[in-house]
């Protein structure tokens, strides 16, 4: 079995398996752990400001994301945290729940952490970035899975098998190379696995962050290392500090 034909047998003979047990058990208020989203949404952006509005099916993308995150089954609130108030209303007029950040804020990361200490009810904080508009709401769902049935992992994160040869070699896409448990080994914007010999399975890494709540404020307090610098991914950190990154396999 090869390693992609691995993880469709994990997620149909396993994941799957405990996931529709523990959305049945969700659907009957029978959880165990309480999760939060955090949609971080910045008014700037180094590309186009007020890109978080633009619509999108008839709605600013901040909303769209919204209402992606609200058909996850393991999710029981999804706030917006942002920067600006042209945001906050946005959210709000879609009936939405939308929380104004400090200017101290300097990342998503910081506005996710500011935010999830205003509930400290929730045991899980999922960072959904803005402009993540095209992941799997279930794939919400099996992040939450992944840490309640791995009590060592410190996060965890979504991940999708890359077989497009000019994604794997944009910088722009963000690849990852895990070990047989599906823990994460590195990340980078670089193409990984280089293939000196031969061509294996390749995957890209999807910035949604599923973080326990202790592990989140520890992880914003950090100042960010020269690898994070390096490859300007904050992961990396994580990684630097010997903790473990479950990754999820989502097939989209």
């Amino acid at each position: 079995m090869d390693v992609k034909g691995r993880f469709y047998f994990m997620r149909s003979k396993g994941l799957a398996k405990i996931c529709s047990i523990s959305i049945e058990k969700t659907l009957n208020k029978g959880d165990c752990f309480k999760s939060i989203v955090v949609i971080s949404a910045r008014y700037q952006s180094s590309r186009l400001s007020g890109k978080t509005l633009l619509p999108i099916d008839g709605v600013p993308m901040v909303v769209k994301v919204m209402q992606q995150v609200q058909k996850s089954c393991r999710i029981h609130k999804v706030i917006v945290a942002t920067d600006h108030p042209d945001i906050l209303q946005a959210v709000e007029s879609f009936g939405g729940v939308a929380q104004m950040t400090s200017s101290t804020c300097e990342c998503g990361t910081d506005r996710v952490a500011e935010v999830a200490k205003m509930y400290p009810e929730y045991d899980l904080v999922i960072n959904v970035q803005e402009d993540q508009v095209e992941f799997s709401p279930s794939a919400l769902d099996d992040l939450v899975l992944s840490l309640e049935h791995d009590s060592l992992a410190s996060m965890a994160t979504p991940i999708q098998l890359l077989q497009d040869e000019e994604a794997f070699n944009n910088p722009n896409v963000v690849k990852v190379v895990c070990d047989q448990d599906l823990n994460a080994l590195y990340f980078s914007c670089s193409p990984i696995p280089y293939s000196r010999s031969s061509w294996g399975p390749r995957f890209k890494h999807i910035g949604i962050y599923a973080f326990w709540r202790d592990f989140l404020f520890q992880f914003a307090s950090w100042s960010p290392t020269t690898l994070e610098k390096s490859e300007s991914l904050e992961q990396l950190q994580a990684l630097k500090q010997g903790k473990r990154i479950k990754c999820v396999f989502d097939d989209g």
